[in-house]
């Protein structure tokens, strides 16, 4: 499953905070994929579909994204919310992963 994250550059402290936080569920979990992206400049590889639709509407940096859903920013400090995000996507099935 894909995480995604759109960060300053050079990211700032929250960046680097929600950056740690991802890297830390891809550390326990090897079926995730962390791809980082950096405003202002151009995506080095596909994003997701929901990626996409999301940031043609609104760009607010930083801005996570599990399954190509946006993690409201409310929650980008809430590790145990976003734990249990990852594990309803997880529930869902791989063939319901965006990609």
């Amino acid at each position: 499953m894909r995480l995604e994250l759109l960060l300053a550059a050079p990211p700032t402290r929250r960046c680097k905070a929600l950056e740690e936080m991802f890297k830390q569920f891809v550390s326990e979990n090897p079926k995730l994929k962390l791809d980082i992206y950096y405003a202002g400049t151009a995506c080095s590889i596909p994003t997701t579909r929901g990626f996409k639709k999301t940031i043609n509407k609104t760009i607010k940096i930083p801005m996570a994204f599990i399954n190509g859903k946006p993690i409201p920013k409310e929650l980008h400090n809430d590790i145990e919310k976003i734990r249990a995000i990852l594990s309803e996507e997880f529930s869902k099935g791989e063939s319901n992963w965006d990609d």
